[in-house]
């Protein structure tokens, strides 16, 4: 159990540099790679750590189980909008948060109303829970996905709105010539 605990410890220090190593970067070009990816570790690196800390805790409310669902949640929330606090966009970070909690709180709220009789037969009808369950999920997944993808569109912005030029070398063809060569591009 200490292994499992300095696993978790170590994995829960390296998503907090991971999220706040961005910023410190000097105010220069951002890197789209980079914002896409600091989201996806974000999110992904805490849910793991969750799910490892919730296999090892028992059902019955131990110190694992706690710790497992609010790392859990707190990927799920804050996680996937890393990228664009690495491009300044706060706004974007602070929607996704917010629509990701709206849909968690739907999602928790669901679930305690959903009854499960191990006979087969409900006095309730869960019709109402389990869409709930199923909008909640649908909101926390589709943010998360969201906030990961556009990620790149903050940096693109925020590039832009600095005055960073953009280059793009890619592969064409050329018809005139009936050849095919390398284009470079520049925007301004």
């Amino acid at each position: 159990m200490p292994v499992i605990r300095s696993f978790i410890l170590c994995l829960t220090v390296v998503c907090i540099l991971l999220m706040i190593a961005p910023h410190a970067v000097a105010d220069g070009a951002k890197s789209k790679t980079t914002a896409w990816q600091s989201s996806l570790v974000c999110t992904v690196m805490p849910v793991v750590g969750s799910i490892v800390l919730l296999s090892n805790g028992d059902v019955d409310g131990s110190a694992c189980t706690a710790a497992g669902v609010g790392l859990g949640s707190l990927g799920f929330l804050c996680g996937p909008g890393v990228g664009h606090l690495y491009a300044k966009n706060g706004d974007a970070f602070a929607k996704g948060v917010f629509i990701r909690g709206v849909g968690g709180a739907l999602l928790v709220y669901s679930i305690s109303k959903f009854e499960i009789n191990i006979f087969g037969n409900s006095d309730d009808d869960n019709a109402l829970p389990a869409l709930g369950i199923l909008l909640g999920a649908a909101t926390v997944v589709g943010s998360a996905i969201h906030d990961i993808r556009t990620s790149t569109k903050s940096v693109e912005q925020y590039n832009q709105q600095h005055g960073f030029s953009q280059i793009e070398v890619r592969p064409c063809y050329f018809a005139n010539y009936e050849t095919a060569g390398l284009l470079l591009s520049m925007r301004f």
